[in-house]
């Protein structure tokens, strides 16, 4: 068993350097490999002349100048939602001799703006019995445009002021900006109606 190891041990070690050794000698008497520029196919049937070509032109376009913004005179006193509810009242009034001022968009004054509008869910219970409504909620706005003290005015049926309390806090607002800073808002209302689709 051991004679076995030795010999295929020995054969293998004998083998290598064989095969090595050819190496050696093949790569000293071989041509090098490579050494030729790579010759591709002739294309120029395919292409056309470069005579033919049109001149290219280096122009630089100058991108448009920015749209003018048309200045807004009064904000909505009350606007009044329909469907499942996504309207807001803002009762903001501006001077009717204010100007608009253009600078960068952080600091202008400007009004309160409503960005996002988020659609009461119908609640089951009054789905399944067939009732609709509304709902009026009163709430103010922080200086970051988030809506807080939310609390409701005036509803049709108790079934519905959860899901507009819960709708009315998920508003998101641009803030109103005075000289530069952002202000909160206060007093503001909104009516979501409760309409069944038929």
């Amino acid at each position: 068993m051991m004679t076995r190891y030795l010999t295929s041990a020995s054969l293998g070690v004998t083998m290598t350097l064989g095969l090595l050794y050819l190496m050696h000698i093949l790569i000293d008497t071989g041509k090098a490999v490579g050494t030729d520029p790579v010759k591709g196919p002739d294309l120029a049937w395919i292409l056309p002349p470069t005579e033919d070509l049109p001149p290219q032109l280096d122009e630089r376009i100058e991108p448009p100048p920015p749209p003018m913004i048309p200045p807004t005179n009064r904000a909505p006193e009350s606007t009044e939602s329909s469907g499942t509810g996504t309207g807001v009242s803002i009762s903001l009034k501006q001077p009717e001799s204010a100007r608009p001022k253009f600078g960068p968009p952080a600091f202008t004054d400007g009004p309160l703006v409503n960005i996002v509008r988020v659609q009461p869910a119908y609640p089951m219970r009054a789905l399944t019995q067939n009732i609709e409504g509304y709902v009026t909620v009163g709430f103010d706005v922080s200086p970051e445009g988030s809506v807080i003290n939310v609390f409701v005015l005036d509803s049709s049926h108790t079934l519905f002021e959860k899901s507009a309390i819960e709708a009315a806090y998920r508003f998101r607002f641009k803030s109103r900006v005075v000289d530069g800073v952002p202000v909160g808002t206060t007093g503001l209302r909104n009516r979501f109606r409760f309409k069944i689709d038929k």
